[in-house]
């Protein structure tokens, strides 16, 4: 578990000051977000972690979107542009196709 990514997720903005990873070395300065229980930690570390989980497969996707934008510039050909549109749609469908992060499959791209 990152307390870390926990706490920067459940109390944005908030001022502390975190060594080693633990919670007994948490410091927290700010007055106006009430510290979390090491328990609340707890227990957000599942959300948080699959919202990490997410944040990866949409950088990944992006960058394999991205790496196909050429396929469907107008000076392309056309056959080409073709067959890369299922696969682009699939890339952008993904968030949308899987309820849980641990199952997404990776669409195979054109040759």
């Amino acid at each position: 578990m990152n307390i870390t990514q926990v706490l920067e997720k459940i109390r944005p903005e908030a001022r502390w000051k975190l060594t080693d990873n633990k919670y007994d070395n948490l410091e927290w300065f700010d007055e106006e977000q009430e510290k979390p229980t090491e328990q609340e930690i707890i227990d957000a570390w599942p959300d948080t972690e699959d919202a990490i989980k997410w944040e990866n497969i949409r950088s990944r996707r992006d960058m394999l979107l991205g790496s196909t934008d050429r396929t469907q510039l107008f000076d392309i050909d056309p056959l080409v542009s073709e067959k890369f549109k299922p696969y682009r749609q699939a890339l952008r469908d993904i968030p949308q196709d899987y309820a849980n992060v641990d199952d997404v499959v990776w669409p195979t791209p054109p040759e």
